[in-house]
């Protein structure tokens, strides 16, 4: 973790992306996935950031710390799209589809 937080800190993407692929972070998986995202994410790979973003809620595994953990990741890296409270309460406001009374 101490190499990657070097990396990160001297905005070494390409090499902060050699050494998390090459590492295994156990149960902080999750943050080595979000790392992973935002290094996509500022060399232009948005493709590959929203994967690595989707393999960090994944492994998440909805532990409340962790996912805690990565609403403030997006909100430190100003990703809208990814903050969680807005994900929540657009998919909350999302009407039911079928669903032909008006009590559902």
């Amino acid at each position: 973790m101490q190499l990657s937080d070097s990396l990160y800190a001297s905005a070494d993407w390409n090499g902060l992306q050699a050494a998390l692929r090459a590492a295994d972070w156990k149960g902080e998986d999750y943050l080595r996935f979000a790392l992973l995202a935002y290094s996509k994410r500022v060399s232009a790979d948005l493709i590959g950031s929203r994967d690595f973003w989707k393999q960090a809620l994944t492994s998440a595994n909805r532990n409340v710390t962790r996912v805690q953990n990565l609403q403030n990741l997006a909100v430190q890296w100003n990703w809208p799209q990814e903050q969680l409270g807005r994900s929540i309460s657009f998919s909350s406001a999302t009407p039911r589809i079928g669903c032909c009374s008006s009590s559902c």
